[in-house]
């Protein structure tokens, strides 16, 4: 039976809303007994009341309802007309929300002692009269009031609003005894230190926005110290201690009655940062040679090779973390022939977790000696090497059958080919992939000097 006339209910209630222009005031609240408000319509207009628990009344039958629980229900207060509700009365009864932007010509609004978060009445057009509102000691961080309304009074102290709210709010407000804009308090934050918070939007007000807001900071009730416990800067705040802190703000520009002065309190919790344990590097490079393969933060080994003339190379390494540090970098000492390792260690900043990143440089080998050098035409009766200059073919006359190794060195020393033969009397090597310059043939130790056109 509840779950037909729920059904009904709603049936009434999306077929009149469809059918033609109405005033509607939509509310959640939580069940229990004694649950009422107060309208005022204009006069033989009809109001029906849409409880949300299935139950459908006229308003003439009364406007008090018992629910059977505490669960939260919405209601709808619906009249069969527009611009028919001029005053709606609900405080002090457990609302979570309110929704009156469809009563476009409501003059009278008391909706305090609640807990609703938001009040739009951006469509509200009073005409010849005033808006009464007193929406004081609610949750509201939005009231959005028409450009066009002239508030008197205004009671919207002991909710969530910002200083930039209260000064749009108390311009709309006709006399400042009639406005009692109040304390606003935000919720409570949590941070750590170092955190930045922004009020900056709020730190000027008045003509031309040249009155500065004031921002007092205590520290457990008592003046915290700036540049010692906090910075402030144009409205950005930042806390350097650990501790609860009340931040309130106030600015002269925004007026009020003199017993509800207009400010914007604010509760930090600041907890000490935990140390970061990101010992990984943004950046690792070498002054000579390219690592290998490319650097990326995860890749702990790394290749590079140099040459044989290059004796020592730059380390760089910039870790992720500003407060990490880097051990392993700079300049190495004196590279030998082969392979020297290098270990960059990174320590995160909670001094537990450590990362190596490990460079191999290979320094190319060379055993060459250019002050021995001998003729490259003819060696004694046995080794003819030819021709030379050579644009690529290298012809070497073995007749002692004696010839096992040939390596080939550029003009510093660096080994660039080497070959093993089998004992032959004509060996023939191809070097026309080198480029023109000069170079260095060493046959079973014997040095001889190249030129490649």
């Amino acid at each position: 039976m509840r779950i037909y006339r729920h059904f009904l209910a709603v049936f009434f209630f999306l077929f009149t809303f469809h059918s033609f222009a109405q005033d509607i005031v939509t509310l959640t609240w939580k069940g229990g007994v004694n649950k009422q408000f107060t309208i005022f319509v204009e006069h033989d207009k009809e109001v029906t009341v849409c409880w949300g628990d299935g139950s459908v009344t006229d308003a003439r039958e009364g406007t008090m309802h018992t629910y059977t629980d505490t669960q939260n229900y919405t209601v709808n207060i619906i009249c069969n007309s527009a611009n028919c509700i001029e005053m709606f009365s609900c405080s002090t009864q457990e609302i979570l929300s309110l929704d009156v932007s469809k009563c476009t010509t409501l003059y009278y609004l008391l909706c305090n002692n609640n807990q609703i978060r938001c009040l739009d009445l951006s469509n509200n057009n009073t005409g010849q009269y005033y808006l009464h509102l007193e929406c004081q000691n609610n949750q509201l961080s939005s009231l959005v009031i028409n450009k066009n309304t002239t508030l008197y009074p205004l009671y919207c102290y002991n909710n969530q609003l910002l200083l930039s709210d209260l000064d749009v709010l108390g311009s709309r407000v006709t006399g400042t005894a009639n406005k009692r804009l109040g304390s606003q308090k935000l919720p409570t934050r949590q941070l750590v230190v170092g955190d930045t918070i922004d009020f900056s939007s709020q730190a000027r007000f008045g003509y031309n926005h040249n009155t500065p807001t004031d921002f007092v900071v205590t520290k457990n009730g008592t003046s915290a110290i700036p540049n010692v416990d906090y910075t402030i800067d144009s409205g950005k705040i930042v806390f350097l201690v650990a501790d609860t802190y009340m931040l309130t703000m106030t600015n002269s520009a925004i007026t009020s009655h003199q017993d509800f002065p207009a400010k914007l309190i604010v509760e930090f919790i600041v907890n000490e940062r935990e140390p970061n344990t990101d010992a990984s590097l943004a950046s690792l490079t070498v002054s000579e040679g390219v690592l290998e393969p490319n650097f990326h933060s995860d890749t702990l080994n790394y290749f590079v090779e140099i040459e044989y003339s290059i004796t020592n190379i730059d380390i760089t390494a910039t870790a992720n973390d500003s407060l990490a540090t880097v051990v392993g970098t700079g300049r190495t000492p004196s590279l030998q022939i082969g392979d020297n390792i290098f270990t960059i260690t990174v320590t995160a900043e909670d001094t537990t977790i450590t990362q190596n990143y490990i460079i191999t440089v290979h320094r190319k080998d060379t055993v060459i000696d250019t002050t021995n050098i001998v003729d490259l035409r003819v060696t004694g009766n046995e080794l003819w090497v030819y021709p030379n200059p050579t644009t690529g073919q290298l012809i070497i006359n073995n007749e002692q059958l004696t010839i096992k190794n040939v390596e080939i060195f550029d003009i510093v020393g660096c080994k660039l080919s080497a070959f093993c033969f089998l004992p032959s009397a004509f060996i023939e090597i191809d070097i026309s992939h080198l480029a023109s310059g000069i170079y260095f043939l060493r046959i079973d130790g014997k040095t001889m000097k190249l030129v490649k056109e």
